[in-house]
């Protein structure tokens, strides 16, 4: 069972490492679970009576916690959050891949599904052609670019079109 001080947030990048940092950010144990009915399934680092949210925030474990699965991880970036609630598929928001593939979140997001799903930095997946889905009105997609054939496709196949 790890204690209280051996459960610093690996999450956060410190600019000074020290070596107990440099230790826990080795490889840690993950738990994908739901902390009680109606959560959100969600990666939480095991720290033995207490689990970390990727916010640094802690919570008692209780026998409402439903594990799915555990995991051995260098970092929280590593871990597959596929398996977790950040896609939301039937979403009116989300990302839209220059090939038409859609990846559905809640309102804010874009940038966890960008770094922790897509895997890449949201500047990088603008200037690959990526439309961030934040804003329809009138089931029109506002757009500041020409959107791919692809991305024409899906919007029209899923009642929706481009605001220019």
């Amino acid at each position: 069972m790890a204690s209280y001080n051996a459960c610093r947030n690996p999450f956060i990048t410190a600019a000074n490492d020290s070596p107990h940092l440099t230790r826990i950010k080795s490889m840690s144990t993950y738990a994908l679970c739901k902390l009680s009915p109606g959560c959100d399934t969600a990666w939480y680092l095991d720290c033995g009576d207490r689990w970390m949210t990727a916010s640094g925030y802690y919570r008692q474990k209780s026998s409402d916690n439903q594990i799915i699965e555990t995991a051995e991880a260098g970092r929280y970036e590593d871990l597959d959050h596929t398996k977790t609630d950040l896609l939301v598929p039937d979403s009116k928001w989300g990302w839209l891949s220059p090939s038409g593939q859609w990846y559905g979140c809640n309102f804010e997001s874009h940038d966890v599904v960008a770094a922790l799903i897509l895997r890449k930095p949201q500047d990088q997946l603008d200037r690959e052609g990526w439309i961030r889905v934040t804003e329809i009105i009138d089931d029109a997609i506002g757009c500041n670019r020409e959107p791919t054939e692809a991305q024409r496709t899906w919007a029209f196949d899923n009642g929706r079109s481009f605001d220019r």
